[in-house]
């Protein structure tokens, strides 16, 4: 090939235009403001993920302290399951407003003497604040509660656990039943 050949095929393919650098622009730019939205997603994602392992974490805490603590009795003299004769169902804690946490980390300020109202000081410590579990709205709530259930013809008393927790505005709700005892009675 000469000189002169070489120059005429490639004169056409010196550069780009001032529109071909545009339109490049554009298609890097969106490409950019795609992956940014992805990042913000996964870390929307992240944080979503690591509420709902923490909410678990305390659900089944909870259930674990109430399973061992089911036969010491609290300063009142009675089971921390304990439910009355005139009802079926104790409501153990009821946290209906979350509150912001100002404190120091000391889960007993007040140091309980028994194991089950230390247990009880605990889950409030951890569940009443935005210290554990995020509250995003007034309509977060978190209970304990405990209920018997008898079997007919019988003095048995099985004694259940019921922890829920509503987070979200109230719209994503977690239960967790669990047997706690049985007290076999006379027939």
């Amino acid at each position: 090939m000469d000189r002169k050949t070489m120059n005429s095929k490639n004169f056409k393919c010196l550069g780009l235009s001032i529109l071909e650098a545009l339109v490049a622009t554009v298609i890097v730019g969106i490409g950019f403001v795609a992956v940014f939205q992805m990042v913000n997603y996964s870390a929307v994602s992240i944080n979503t993920s690591a509420e709902r392992t923490k909410t678990n974490f305390l659900i089944d805490m909870i259930a674990e302290d109430l399973i061992v603590e089911q036969d010491f009795v609290d300063g009142e003299g009675s089971k921390l399951h304990a439910i009355d004769s005139f009802s079926d169902t104790r409501l153990i804690l009821n946290i209906t407003r979350c509150e912001d946490y100002e404190g120091d980390g000391d889960m007993y300020p007040a140091l309980p003497t028994t194991s089950p109202d230390r247990k009880v000081a605990k889950w409030r410590h951890l569940i009443d604040t935005n210290n554990a579990i995020k509250c995003r709205s007034d309509n977060d709530t978190r209970s304990v509660s405990a209920f018997k259930i008898r079997p007919p013809g019988t003095e048995d008393q099985i004694f259940f656990g019921k922890v829920e927790i509503r987070m979200n505005n109230g719209n994503k709700i977690k239960y967790l039943y669990f047997p706690i005892s049985q007290e076999m009675g006379i027939e």
